[in-house]
């Protein structure tokens, strides 16, 4: 038999009162007691693309088959690439 668990709760800080929710926000972070991904994960920024399937076809078999990477992975390599070649004049 099992227990019948209550509903559970979600998103708990859209009852905070605005000054405690402006507080925590501006507080400061214990970066000497962060881990590695939780630093890695506040540098780093989540976009979106809108590209064709074929495209993400190629890029998913070029990063698993031959990097061995993730498309995440190849995908920030390639803007980096693409970048430091329009920085550098070669547009083409």
């Amino acid at each position: 038999m099992t227990k019948r668990r209550g509903e559970r709760k979600g998103r708990l800080r859209q009852g905070i009162d605005p000054d405690t929710k402006k507080w925590q926000e501006e507080a400061a972070t214990n970066v000497a007691a962060m881990t590695y991904k939780q630093k890695y994960d506040q540098e780093r920024m989540r976009i979106r693309l809108d590209v064709p399937r074929w495209l993400k076809e190629i890029f998913k078999e070029i990063a698993t088959e031959t990097e061995e990477s993730s498309m995440s992975q190849f995908g920030a390599f390639l803007l980096a690439w693409a970048y430091s070649n329009i920085k550098t004049g070669h547009r083409n």
